[in-house]
């Protein structure tokens, strides 16, 4: 089953039918608006055989066992294959951007891990807020998590990095982020708007 620039996934369920309000767990069908039901994520079982030298730095960084999420679009049939009873998902290292390593010691919690110049970033702010663009303050207000300044021709949103192995940013940094950058992925049931590091337009001090 090794590819190059491809990991194995263990994916024995295709579509998430489940959603938990408070104790109650709801059963709901995941073939409304199908893709937003996918599950982007699975256990690896192959390594690639060799990497492309652009990432080469993905090598130590993903073991056997860890679970990876990826893009929706990997999902699809093609990119299935059974084997014994059981199903795999072949992933496109490059449609890869985090991995959970399992927890150690006495707390056991798992920790998340951000590659691929990715950046996961949670709303910063939900009332009148006053930040600097420049050399400019301004004051903005948000709807839904959208930040609209008064002095803005267009919208942007802060956010605030969570997770990233960038150089440039860290964990706990306000940033601005291109407005086009509104792709959501559930990851150990929290959302993180997940985007490349090329997308984030500025830090906010």
């Amino acid at each position: 089953m090794k590819t190059k620039d491809h990991f194995w996934v263990e994916y024995p369920k295709t579509h998430n039918d489940q959603a938990k309000l408070g104790n109650l767990v709801i059963f709901k069908d995941p073939s409304y608006k199908e893709e937003w039901n996918r599950i982007l994520y699975g256990n690896v079982v192959e390594l690639p055989f060799g990497f492309s030298k652009k990432y080469r730095h993905l090598e130590r960084a993903v073991n056997l066992g860890e679970r990876i999420y990826f893009k929706y679009l990997v999902a699809e049939p093609e990119n299935m294959y059974q084997k014994n009873g059981r199903q795999y998902l072949k992933v496109p290292v490059w449609d890869t951007f985090c991995l959970v390593r399992h927890g150690r010691g006495r707390k056991r919690q798992n920790e998340i891990h951000a590659y691929n110049d990715v950046v996961l970033c949670k709303p910063k702010w939900e009332e009148y807020e006053e930040v600097e663009v420049g050399d400019k303050k301004l004051k903005v207000r948000t709807k839904e998590n959208l930040v609209i300044g008064f002095d803005i021709k267009y919208d942007k949103r802060l956010v605030s990095v969570e997770y990233t192995n960038s150089e440039v940013f860290k964990r706990g940094d306000t940033v601005v982020m291109d407005r086009h950058c509104d792709e959501k992925y559930e990851i150990e049931g929290k959302e993180y708007f997940v985007m490349r590091e090329e997308n984030v337009l500025c830090k906010v001090d």
